[in-house]
């Protein structure tokens, strides 16, 4: 699937604000909203023209994005102090949310999240911890599956995995997953330049990666990310345990910086930081480091490929628009082509053949090639039917950017012969050709 840049929050100037939006448009209530919701914190979420006024939140000149706790009032104990949250206008089901930043607000008594609602705690931390924590809070029937690959470890609860998302079932714990690296939260993290945060969030699935300034991967560097190039998250939460589409609706994107609160400060007795959370809160210069550093942050958008696939003895046409449109051909493109194909066999002559069919195709694409493939450049492959019952299957096996390998599963005793298939990119679409020469399958 290609990811398409469907919103920048945040981005220098405010020149291209067609297509990215400078956080200062805040004032204007274009894309973000400061809201004023309390939690259980002990904090004082100010408005957007307060926020501003006591310079809580502004843009550098050099359009890094700024929002803080105050680190300038002296409290009495149990008085609240000033801070922001800071809400996106638009909501979003599913998407590719990265952001990079400076700095992650830390410090003791500190609780800062990046987050959406509904929710997904994408970074997560108290104090000066040194590792992120994803979580998710749903409603029943959403866990986290333990065989999942992801590289981070799931928070217990009473030395146990705690796997069940569900808020009403664990005091609204929710499922997390701890990040393995010291450097994914509090002060190495900023020691070291900060670094990106993705959240990949589609129907395989909501994966999490962190990297850390030196280690950003080169596409999202260059505005073009790939998640299949990332390695294995630092945290997942696989469909066959929870729906990422039903369970999780309208979400917006959230930042905020708490004091204290249910985490914060029930944690704050084990956490090695002086006297306690309330006493903490008075003296201003303990949250000198209480602050978000934004570079940007950005949410894509999978990019749909509709076409028409028409099929005939030996040769099969899908034309999905003009080539500047074919950018990176997924996968995806091919596991739906080889069905349609394959669909169109008929085993009760013995020997598969195509008939006239058309087939309605909506393919999602990633980044899977590492550039625009030229006008007639072919990618070659091979086609492996098998016979299930009345019906020929096949399974898209491998994939790179010059072998096209499909294979089947079950595949008949006397084995099917092995058919040839070309995939052309021309001006006006993309061909699936055929070898006519060659048998699709036998019995």
């Amino acid at each position: 699937m290609t990811w398409r840049l469907g919103m920048a929050v945040v981005e220098e100037g405010g020149k291209h604000e067609s297509k990215r939006l400078n956080l200062s448009l805040v004032t204007r209530r274009r894309v973000l909203r400061i809201v004023t919701h309390l939690s259980s914190g002990t904090v004082n979420f100010l408005n957007a023209t307060q926020a501003f006024t006591e310079g809580l939140a502004y843009v550098q000149d050099n359009g890094i994005v700024i929002m803080k706790g105050d680190n300038s009032t002296t409290l009495s104990e149990n008085v609240n102090r000033n801070s922001v949250r800071i809400s996106s206008n638009k909501q979003y089901n599913t998407g590719l949310f990265i952001l990079d930043i400076n700095q992650a607000p830390w410090g003791c008594g500190v609780w800062p999240a990046f987050w959406t609602t509904g929710e997904i705690d994408i970074l997560e931390g108290v104090h000066d911890n040194q590792h992120n924590q994803v979580t998710w809070h749903t409603g029943p029937n959403c866990s986290l599956t333990p065989q999942a690959d992801f590289s981070g470890t799931i928070v217990q609860s009473n030395g146990v995995n705690n796997t069940n998302c569900d808020g009403n079932a664990n005091s609204n714990a929710g499922c997390g997953i701890t990040e393995w690296s010291r450097a994914s939260y509090g002060p190495f993290f900023d020691q070291q330049g900060g670094g990106v945060f993705a959240m990949k969030w589609d129907e395989n699935g909501i994966a999490v990666w962190s990297f850390y300034r030196a280690a950003i991967p080169q596409d999202i560097q260059a505005g073009v990310p790939n998640p299949s190039n990332w390695g294995i998250p630092v945290a997942a939460l696989e469909p066959g345990g929870c729906d990422p589409i039903s369970n999780f609706i309208n979400h917006s994107i959230i930042f905020d910086i708490t004091f204290c609160g249910d985490w914060a400060g029930n944690s704050y007795a084990t956490s090695g930081c002086p006297g306690t959370c309330s006493q903490q809160l008075m003296e201003p210069s303990n949250f000198d480091n209480a602050s978000w550093s934004i570079n940007t942050l950005k949410v894509f958008r999978k990019q749909l490929i509709t076409g028409q696939i028409t099929s005939g003895a030996s040769f099969a046409h899908l034309n999905i628009g003009q080539h500047n449109e074919l950018r990176d051909i997924h996968k995806r493109i091919f596991q739906t082509l080889s069905s349609a194909l394959a669909n169109t066999c008929s085993p009760a002559t013995g020997s598969a053949k195509l008939a006239r069919r058309g087939v309605t195709l909506t393919a999602p694409l990633y980044n899977a090639h590492p550039s625009l493939p030229s006008v007639n450049e072919e990618w070659s492959g091979r086609i492996k039917p098998s016979i299930d019952g009345d019906h020929w299957n096949t399974r898209l096996l491998s994939v790179d950017s010059a072998l096209l390998a499909i294979s089947s599963e079950g595949i008949a005793e006397s084995g099917p012969a092995t058919s040839t298939f070309a995939i052309v990119v021309t001006g006006g679409g993309v061909q699936a050709r055929l070898n006519p020469s060659s048998a699709i399958g036998s019995r």
